[in-house]
């Protein structure tokens, strides 16, 4: 049996008084009721009960058992009848009989011997038969010796010695009974508060007195009470058990969840409900609400089902109390309609005042040290009345512990004057048992300023200065609730639970670390240590599962801090865009559970810190609970501002003493350079960014110092390349880098110009931030397609990151269509993602008069000039299109042509610097061409290149890198591998560039010209040739370009060519029936599959 469960069976206390006056028979039966034949004298009759289940010891009346198989030899000589003539025991009067004599005495009792009588014991009949001189009742538990003579006074005396018995063990029990009432009132009388619980005894009490006096029926009475609380639910059922509601003093005691995961029926028959005289007692189901929580499922709700139809079966016998919190028993009487009914009591279990816990707080005083603490009361007790107020400011709240607190409360008195007592050297007795101010009421806060180790070590982290102005305010206002306290008034509002709101590497959670103690050295936390959580550790995959998970979290974080890292992450309003009204649930769930747990009183001992984004935290704060804001001071967030450079420099050289490391001022210099940069960047992690630097550094140390000699290493001392890889270790760049560096051979010389203008060459020799602020971050290219504004924007992106401007060189490219979304709502969403990518880097947008179509392009507008509002300084913005759209776009939202100032013009490149460019990119390859052999040569293909770029959709730059593939791919495989080479450079001949810049002017007009019947030049391929102009203009080109002998040296070469294609086609080669071209001493097919040889052609021919 259990602590937690007494079973009783008041029947044994009729057998056990039975057994003080009978003893039970021996084995020689016969020879027993011989005995007792010849005393008809003897009045003593002996009776016992035999076997375990009449031998069962009460609490009132314990001793060792009597063994049912001990003999009589085995049992005291007191309790054996005897022989008057010979003192002997009548078993050995019996042994000297005869033995003929034994067997005529039983023949004869045969048939006369069976007589029989029933004896009541304790309202339970008895049916007794004799055999062959003794009689045993029918249950085969009890056996008499007697006499054939002796029927007559056995029932006699049986008779008056029953009722005796009864009478007697009616007024033990009623004596009983009133013992134990009156050990309930007095328990009840001693203890402070419970003025419901006792007002509700005394009903009953007078209620079941009164039941007895009118010898009412109370059968179908219930006498099931919830109670909506822990304390007096121990003494219910003494009390029950004494008026006599309950017959059996059991008492079984389980919580919700050990009934779900136990068969019911196992604690059920504890109870013995079938039996009316020994069944019954009391079940009380602690934390009941849990038969109805959502994890217990059905098996909860099936033995709340089992238990309701027990109760109301055996209502008269059995008794269930349920006992629990008021708001978690509201589901438990939603599971069935009927439970108001059944369950009759309902009491309240209100908590103690002000004056019941000081007089427990006394009392405690009182027990412990024996009356001889001395108390630094004040007037009128004014320290302990403070105390207790301080901590009755959980009052009403679930968990309030009421008469456990004022115990814990009273712990913590006993430990702060042990940490006085200390401090001191001499300790007298009286010393010992005296409590001062401080002890009582803790320490006034100002002495945190030079006792709190976390209060120095917050003040030695570097910046942060408005978080300290913060941590310094709530202090003076502690103190001043303090001083109001001890006046007694009531304190001002001040919550524990804050946001902390940043950057990341800021120190949030490191000053989240120091609060935590420094609000358990001012005495409002009974812990400190801090607990850190991130969102995924509240938020369930089920229904009641987040505000399970929450509260246990909370549950276990009393008395500490508690810090939630990224909260922004329980915004249910997060995962759904922007859908008006949509929620998340599980996330909402977890809000409403902090806003009810976490209240924000004084005297809570409770911290719950939320950390995050500022403009993130506030959406949170918005889209959860309204009470939210209230409970954690939204309005006086601690705010971690980003560190400038100087507090920067601080925490690198903190960090480098840390690992015992020098550095030189070349070193630093280039260590700030890079940090410099990473703060244009979203992702900038503040001090953390340091420590990754450092590490970076250690690691580029490490590798630079294995290539040098070991007499030459400088152990512990980092240089300006450990630091930035571009560097020399003397900290000047490896490379200078200029627009004209970068740009030449790529773009027009006026583009250069332009850039230039824009930085100035100063610019690209100073480190000073001041002068770097000059140079523009907005830019509007105008020009026609291909001509270089993706690649200058590509080389602006690495110079600015150079010159520590963009936190990488990172280019981001958007099409103005790409802003644009498809339905509404959709475009602010689409093009907000879009540009957050680009911050730190160079975003271009491109196309931008595809911003100019109406529809849902304004709101892209409207974003992309928030976003130049907000990163206009990290960022390097650039918009490109054709002149008249820019102009169009300017004009139209005067908001960006404000950030607009510098415009780059890109004007179509020249055919000088078309063959420049393509001489430059074909030297690039290992090719050099012809284009500027001779004036004469380059003044032909300049003309050439006027013709090309005057074909439709010319793109300038792309066209002469597609033209730049071309001629590469038309140079043979013989002319790579035999050459003729100049200075490692494979020379190429005229024919190649000049067949190649035909082929594409050709193309361009084949696709611009539609074909006669509807179709376009891929359906037609007979169109697909210049118009009468452009072949005039060629054979104007080409006219000039010749003298009159080379024209008819062409001539002729094109009627051998022709002759010469006329005889491939009959050799049939190339049976796809491609064109034939001049290669080296052959020809092949412009499918390139084919070569001929002029030999091979000789011998067909021939």
């Amino acid at each position: 049996m259990t602590d937690t469960e007494t079973e009783e069976n008041p029947s044994s206390a009729i057998g056990a008084e039975a057994s003080s006056v009978l003893t039970p028979p021996s084995e020689s039966t016969a020879s027993a009721s011989r005995s007792i034949s010849r005393a008809p004298s003897v009045s003593v009759l002996s009776l016992s009960s035999v076997g375990s289940d009449g031998e069962q010891e009460t609490p009132e009346r314990k001793g060792p058992k009597k063994d049912a198989n001990k003999t009589n030899e085995e049992m005291d000589d007191s309790a054996k009848p005897t022989n008057p003539k010979t003192g002997d025991t009548e078993e050995e009067g019996s042994k000297e009989q005869d033995s003929d004599e034994s067997e005529s005495d039983d023949e004869s009792d045969e048939e006369g011997s069976k007589h029989g009588f029933r004896v009541v014991i304790n309202g339970t009949e008895i049916n007794v038969e004799s055999h062959h001189g003794s009689s045993q009742c029918s249950g085969g538990r009890h056996c008499f010796v007697f006499g054939h003579q002796m029927h007559h006074h056995i029932q006699e005396e049986m008779k008056k010695r029953m009722e005796k018995m009864e009478k007697e063990a009616k007024t033990r029990k009623e004596k009983e009974m009133k013992e134990i009432g009156d050990v309930v009132d007095s328990e009840l009388a001693k203890l402070t508060g419970l003025d419901t619980v006792r007002k509700f005894f005394d009903d009953l009490k007078f209620n079941a007195e009164r039941n007895k006096i009118v010898r009412a029926n109370t059968k179908r009475d219930r006498y099931h009470a919830i109670f909506q609380g822990n304390p007096g639910t121990g003494k219910y059922q003494p009390l029950l058990y004494a008026l006599g509601v309950v017959k059996s003093p059991r008492r079984v005691k389980r919580t919700g969840t050990e009934l779900t995961h136990k068969p019911i029926r196992e604690v059920l028959e504890k109870f013995n409900l079938d039996d009316d005289d020994d069944g019954g007692g009391v079940l009380i189901v602690d934390e009941a609400y849990q038969l109805v929580a959502p994890h217990a499922g059905n098996a909860g709700r099936d033995v709340l089902d089992t238990l309701l139809t027990n109760m109301e079966d055996h209502s008269d016998k059995f008794v269930v109390v349920f006992t629990g919190y008021k708001n978690d028993l509201e589901a438990f009487f939603a599971h069935n309609d009927g439970l108001p009914s059944r369950i009759p009591h309902v009491i309240d279990l209100e908590d103690f005042n002000d004056d019941q816990l000081l007089a427990i707080l006394l009392q405690l005083f009182q027990e412990r040290f024996d009356g001889r603490a001395k108390l630094e009361e004040g007037r009128n007790q004014v320290y302990l009345r403070a105390a207790i107020r301080r901590l009755s400011a959980g009052r009403g709240k679930r968990g309030f512990g009421n008469a456990r607190s004022v115990e814990s409360l009273f712990m913590r008195i006993c430990e702060r004057q042990a940490r006085r007592l200390r401090q001191t050297t001499m300790q007298s007795f009286e010393d010992c048992l005296f409590f001062t101010k401080e002890d009582i009421f803790g320490p006034p806060p100002s002495d945190v300023r030079e006792t709190s180790l976390a209060y120095r070590a917050l003040h030695k982290l570097v910046g942060l200065e408005q978080v300290k102005e913060s941590v310094e305010d709530m202090i003076d206002m502690i103190e001043e609730n303090y001083k109001r306290e001890l006046e007694g008034k009531r304190p001002l509002q001040v919550s524990l639970s804050r946001v902390f709101v940043g950057s990341p590497g800021t120190g949030k959670t490191t000053v989240g670390v120091h609060y935590g103690r420094l609000l358990a050295d001012l005495g409002l936390l009974s812990n400190g240590d801090v607990v850190i959580k991130s969102p995924c550790d509240f938020i369930g995959k089920a229904v009641g599962e987040s505000e399970a998970k929450t509260k246990a979290i909370l549950a276990t974080t009393v008395g500490k801090v508690l810090i939630i890292d990224e909260a922004y992450m329980l915004d249910p309003g997060r995962t759904t865009g922007n859908t008006a009204g949509a929620h998340d649930n599980y996330r909402m769930a977890v809000l409403d559970m902090l806003v009810a747990e976490v209240q924000g009183n004084p005297g809570d001992d409770r911290c719950v810190i939320l950390l995050g984004y500022e403009d993130q935290i506030q959406s949170l704060f918005y889209n959860g609970n309204p009470g939210l804001a209230g409970r954690f001071m939204w309005d006086k967030p601690f705010r971690f501002e980003n560190y400038t450079q100087d507090q920067l420099l601080d925490i690198l050289i903190l960090d480098l003493n840390s690992y015992d490391l020098t550095a030189d001022q070349a070193a630093i210099d280039a260590a700030m350079g890079v940090l410099s940069r990473a703060m244009k960047s979203p992702q900038f992690s503040n001090g953390r960014e340091v420590r990754n630097l450092v590490s970076q550094a250690i690691l580029n140390y490490q590798t630079r110092q294995r290539r040098i000699d070991r007499r030459l290493r400088q152990n512990g001392v980092l240089t300006a390349q450990d630091f930035d890889l571009h560097l020399e270790d003397d900290g000047t760049a490896k490379r200078t880098i200029t627009f004209r560096s970068l740009l030449n051979w790529k773009v027009s010389e006026s583009v250069i110009e332009q850039l230039e203008k824009c930085w100035p060459e100063s610019l690209h020799l100073t480190k000073q931030t001041d002068a770097l602020r000059l140079v523009p971050r907005t830019y509007l290219f105008k020009g026609p397609p291909g001509t270089g504004k993706s690649e200058v924007a590509r080389q602006l992106g690495e110079l600015c990151y150079q010159r520590r401007l963009l936190s990488s060189p990172s280019v981001v490219e958007y099409s103005g269509a790409d802003l644009i979304g498809q339905h509404v709502g959709h475009t602010p969403q689409k093009a907000r993602a879009a540009l957050a990518r680009g911050i730190g880097k160079v975003l271009v947008i491109n196309d931008i008069q595809q911003l100019l179509r109406g529809g849902y392009s304004s709101e892209a507008l409207d974003e992309l000039a928030s976003y130049l509002r907000k990163h206009s300084e990290s960022s390097v913005i650039v918009l490109t299109g054709n002149a008249e759209a820019a102009n169009s776009l300017m004009k139209l939202r005067p908001d960006l042509a404000a950030f607009f100032h510098d415009e780059i013009v890109f004007d179509p490149l020249s055919a000088s610097e078309s063959l420049k460019i393509l001489d430059h990119w074909l030297k690039l390859k290992g090719v050099l061409g012809p284009f500027f052999e001779s004036p004469d040569t380059q003044s032909k293909f300049e003309r050439r290149m006027q013709l090309l770029m005057k074909a439709p959709s010319w793109s300038n730059a792309s066209d002469i890198a597609q033209l730049t593939r071309r001629i590469l791919r038309a140079i043979p495989y013989n002319m790579w591998r035999d050459g003729p080479f100049r200075d490692g450079l494979l020379c190429l001949t005229n024919e190649i560039p000049h067949a190649c810049i035909r082929e594409m002017y050709e193309t361009k007009w084949s696709r611009a010209k539609t074909a006669p019947n509807g179709g376009d030049a891929a359906t037609n391929p007979s169109s697909c040739k210049p118009d009468n102009s452009c072949s005039t203009l060629e054979a104007q080109v080409h006219q000039q370009d010749t003298t009159p002998q080379e024209a008819m040296a062409e001539k002729k070469d094109k009627k051998k060519q022709k002759a010469v294609e006329e005889v491939l086609k009959d050799m049939g080669v190339c049976v796809q029936g491609y064109r034939w071209r001049r290669e080296g001493n052959g020809w092949r097919c412009e499918g390139g599959s084919h070569y001929v040889s002029d030999s091979q052609i000789e011998r067909y021919q021939g």
